[in-house]
């Protein structure tokens, strides 16, 4: 995960670049739109995703002072990889949790290369307990990310594959790490005053 990626990890980032998408850009406003967000962890994301170089803080001078968030251009090209998903019924709560947890990525990833075997995942993710791989998989499964598919071999095997939406949610993470790293490379622009 690049630096730039890794303020989407965090609660609420991801229903926050949403709404500012949609046009809410004003931190009241903000906080009216998502509902339950306590107003000091939306200060928080804001000021997250401003450093990292998801929105654009602009600052306006009078009384009382205002200020709005706008998206950067690789938060309009993140946030348009979003609509698809929206489309196949992946909730932002979900892609969210994904984020936080280091396995259900790298799980998405290996299966993003074809169909594994529960034992062919823990070889290639060192680290993992078997308890925490079958917890994980148990989600993303239940997520509608993954399904799990009984071979009738013998001894009867488990594979799992993604589901469409889980090739939608990979295409979308990676598509994010290019952007963000694009992000990284460009200036920061000045807030503007006016």
């Amino acid at each position: 995960m690049t630096e730039r990626f890794a303020p989407l990890e965090h609660r609420w980032a991801i229903r926050l670049l949403l709404a500012v998408g949609q046009g809410v850009c004003r931190p009241l406003a903000l906080e009216r739109a998502l509902g339950s967000i306590p107003r000091r962890t939306l200060r928080q994301r804001l000021a997250d995703l401003t450093a990292a170089g998801w929105l654009e803080r602009r600052a306006f001078d009078g009384y009382p002072r205002r200020v709005e968030y706008h998206l950067t251009a690789p938060a309009r090209a993140f946030l348009t990889r979003w609509e698809a998903l929206a489309r196949a019924g992946v909730a932002p709560a979900v892609a969210e949790e994904v984020l936080k947890c280091k396995w259900m990525g790298a799980i998405l990833r290996l299966l993003a290369q074809g169909p594994r075997y529960t034992g062919d995942l823990e070889r290639h993710l060192p680290g993992i307990s078997p308890k925490m791989l079958s917890e994980r998989l148990k989600k993303l499964v239940r997520f509608g990310l993954v399904a799990r598919q009984v071979v009738p071999d013998w001894p009867v095997r488990v594979r799992y594959l993604l589901t469409p939406p889980g090739h939608l949610l990979v295409q979308t993470l990676l598509a994010g790490e290019v952007i963000a790293s694009a992000a990284r490379t460009s200036p920061p622009r000045p807030a503007l005053a006016g």
